[in-house]
């Protein structure tokens, strides 16, 4: 598989790029070495790959859940930079 100029223009287009004609037929082999990868990948058949990670079956040890003293809400009062009503007043992001 390879990816045509038109097709990278577009894509440098959607990204707000702009590059010169040495870099896209740069950029142009590097997509094409990309996606000559992905086939590979693609080819592969699951059952012809062993299983080099972690077995689906392995449990995690957990660490064990114990309770703990909180930090004081005086000392998160002194670090927020506003505080009001015992909740740290943060700035809106949504307009």
């Amino acid at each position: 598989m390879s990816i045509s100029k038109t097709e990278l223009e577009k894509i440098a287009k959607l990204s707000a790029l702009e590059f010169s004609d040495a870099e896209m037929q740069k950029l142009q082999k590097d997509f094409d070495s990309i996606l000559s990868c992905v086939d590979m990948v693609k080819s592969f058949k699951e059952e012809s790959v062993c299983n080099s990670g972690r077995s689906l079956n392995a449990s995690t040890e957990l660490r064990s859940d114990t309770p703990k003293k909180s930090i004081p809400v005086q000392d998160i009062e002194l670090n927020a930079p506003e505080f009001f009503a015992g909740a740290i007043v943060v700035p809106a992001v949504v307009e």
